[in-house]
């Protein structure tokens, strides 16, 4: 029973890697086709050896031109910016445009959507100014990747169809080339806004614009075709679609978009339960990846080969698979270590009744998830900051250059009529000058105040946001998962009290200890994400609380003391606080090899002094501070959100001490206390 409840819970994670792969392809290009030029060293000795600022800004975008096809971004970026630096220093302006774009795409590939928005702001600006007709298509592309990556996805649109319409009206062969793509594009948005039916009228409308001319983005079109329709449950016209594709089910993959197919033939035959094809047509897949030596999708591919065996009940073929994939990955002085590793050996465990194994091989899964989930999280409050960030810039720029350009025109005309007058009304001149500097700084000033409140919105929509998440997976944890658990505990004593027999059996004793630890692990982690005891009886209790708990490890004992401090802060206030506490502490137990700690509340006459001090090793600040390990930069962002002062000093063999002080007439809560 337990078993197929496991299967039913994993049966739409299984083949994750496989739609990556999938995507990738259907994602299509966004760039030209790379240039065949010397090798990259050639260029990079040619490019030291060069004196002249021109001919150096055009081997250095070849340089990163060539880079960023081999898909190596940090160096491409270093060389396009090099290229974009020279090109203004010596009014060269051939390459600019172009660095420009691919500065841009090579941001919005490291995650730094408001550098990658300015980049291709300022390639956009020098099209129009240059009058080029060949980028602006392809800009338009670039801007419509990032903004769906955003999530702002009417934007994204209006920049895929703009696209769309400069590319068909090119006389530009190399841009006409590229319609396939941006009609990817375009259908990928639809579908990311639900709209399947207007997805499939734009990848069928892609297919007849390429299918005569470009066979390669013709298969594509077909591959964006039959997976809308797989994932829409139409099994028999994607299988259609597929067979366009590969000409016959043969299972003989030649070509990479044969692979695609077949990756989503097996999907196919999975769902509808034909689990032995599914085998087949993924086998054919990965074979293709062997010869080809495409390392990254064999070891994908492998890896739901594997989830398919376990899920037949062939777990010594899946075990003997597993442990050829691990034995690839140290060829490669790697372990294999992803999320998805631990869970076909948790999965594989079990089935071979290894329950100690499986649960902790469960544990590191669910771990390594987690910090995935927390990881996407932060992502999507960044996106969030600057689709915010830069619309309000839009405004906030407009409105000052407005107030810029009126302050101008008046200060000339004052200046005018000042160069008219006698000289015995200088001082009206003096006057006008320095009420137009006053304001000037003041609009310096009001920009200044926009970035800190910018900054204060966008901590505070952080801050916030995991907050809520927390309480949410607390709360879901606790009424959802802990309910189960509770529920099949009471089953279990109740089939224990029907057959008493089964009382004295090790595996039962065994069981009925995983589901004991479970539900107390399940407790203690919702109760770390959002304790109730902070909600229901105040910081202190839930402070004193912590301590209790983390005491119970029995490696550092934590002695909680107040002196005066017995009122109720704000409850934003009071989470805050918590949540640096507990950062405090976990450094403390993980990083100092500490045997005692104090954690300490003095309460003065405006303000409440939070020290936290532990005899441990030390450590030197600056280099903590600049690391990222010990979590001091986000106490410090909490410390600062809290207009609050703070304090560090730690000593190599002494120990640390924490101050930190915050006003009670700001954050007491008026209606208790």
């Amino acid at each position: 029973m337990l078993q197929t409840s496991i299967k039913e819970n994993n049966i739409m994670k299984q083949f994750i890697p496989v739609f990556i792969l999938i995507t990738s392809k259907i994602l299509g290009l966004t760039s030209l086709n790379p240039v065949q030029a010397q090798s990259i060293h050639e260029l990079e000795i040619r490019y030291a050896a060069e004196s002249n600022d021109t001919a150096k800004a055009k081997i250095a975008f070849r340089i990163g031109e060539a880079y960023w096809f081999e898909r190596k971004v940090p160096e491409a970026v270093i060389y396009l910016k090099v290229c974009t630096d020279l090109c203004a220093k010596s009014g060269f302006r051939e390459n600019e445009i172009n660095a420009w774009h691919l500065l841009g795409n090579a941001y919005y590939k490291q995650e730094k959507f408001s550098q990658a928005i300015e980049a291709l702001d300022l390639s956009a600006e020098l099209a129009r100014k240059y009058k080029d007709d060949k980028f602006p298509p392809l800009i338009d592309h670039s801007f419509a990747t990032v903004y769906k990556i955003l999530g702002d996805y009417p934007r994204a649109a209006e920049y895929a169809i703009q696209a769309i319409h400069g590319i068909k009206t090119s006389h530009h062969a190399d841009v006409r080339s590229q319609i396939g793509y941006s009609y990817t594009l375009l259908g990928n948005i639809m579908q990311a806004q639900k709209r399947d039916s207007l997805a499939l009228r734009y990848y069928e409308e892609g297919y007849q614009e390429t299918k005569d001319s470009d066979p390669a983005q013709a298969n594509n079109m077909l591959l964006n075709i039959a997976n809308l329709q797989y994932k829409s449950g139409n099994y028999l016209m994607a299988r259609r679609q597929l067979l366009h594709i590969v000409e016959n089910d043969t299972l003989t993959c030649h070509t990479d978009d044969d692979m695609y197919a077949f990756l989503i033939f097996s999907e196919i035959s999975r769902m509808e339960g034909n689990l032995s094809e599914c085998l087949r047509y993924m086998n054919s897949a990965w074979q293709y990846t062997k010869m080809k030596n495409l390392e990254l999708d064999m070891d994908a591919i492998t890896s739901k080969i594997i989830g398919v065996l376990i899920e037949s009940g062939r777990f010594m073929e899946a075990k003997k698979m597993l442990t050829e994939l691990e034995s690839r990955f140290r060829k490669k002085g790697k372990e294999p270590s992803s999320a998805e590793y631990y869970r076909l050996k948790y999965r594989l465990e079990y089935g071979f009744n290894n329950y100690r194994d499986a649960y902790q091989y469960q544990q590191k899964y669910i771990q390594i998830k987690d910090s995935l989930y927390q990881l996407e999280q932060t992502r999507t409050v960044n996106k969030l900051e600057v689709l915010y960030r830069a619309g309000e810039q839009e405004k906030r720029i407009h409105e000052l250059r407005s107030a810029a350009i009126l302050e101008e025109t008046k200060r000339n005309r004052n200046y005018l009529f000042a160069g008219l007058l006698l000289i015995g009304l200088s001082s009206t001149v003096v006057l006008t000058y320095r009420n137009s500097r006053i304001k000037q700084n003041y609009y310096q000033v009001q920009v200044k105040n926009l970035k800190a409140q910018q900054q204060l919105v966008s901590m505070q929509s952080m801050i916030n946001g995991q907050e809520t998440e927390r309480a949410r997976i607390a709360r879901e944890l606790h009424d959802g998962l802990g309910g189960l658990l509770s529920a099949t505990k009471m089953h279990f004593l109740s089939l224990l009290d029907q057959t008493p027999e089964f009382r004295e059996n090790n595996l039962v004793q065994k069981c009925l200890l995983l589901l004991n630890n479970s539900s107390r692990d399940l407790r203690s982690i919702a109760h770390s994400m959002m304790p109730e005891i902070l909600m229901q009886l105040g910081l202190l209790k839930a402070v004193e609380a912590y301590c209790e708990q983390l005491n119970g490890s029995k490696i550092v004992h934590f002695e909680f003391q107040h002196f005066g401090f017995n009122q109720s802060l704000k409850p934003n206030v009071e989470i805050m606080i918590y949540r640096i506490l507990q950062e405090l502490m976990n450094n403390i137990l993980k990083h100092s090899r500490a045997k005692h700690a104090i954690i300490q509340f003095n309460k003065t006459e405006h303000s409440l002094q939070v020290t936290v001090e532990d005899d441990g090793v030390g450590f030197k600040l600056e280099d903590r501070v600049n690391g990222s390990g010990s979590g001091l930069t986000g106490i410090r962002q909490r410390v600062d959100f809290l207009n609050g002062n703070l304090s560090i000093d730690s000593r190599d063999g002494i120990g640390t001490t924490v101050y930190m002080e915050f006003s009670l007439d700001e954050y007491v809560n008026p209606e208790k206390n």
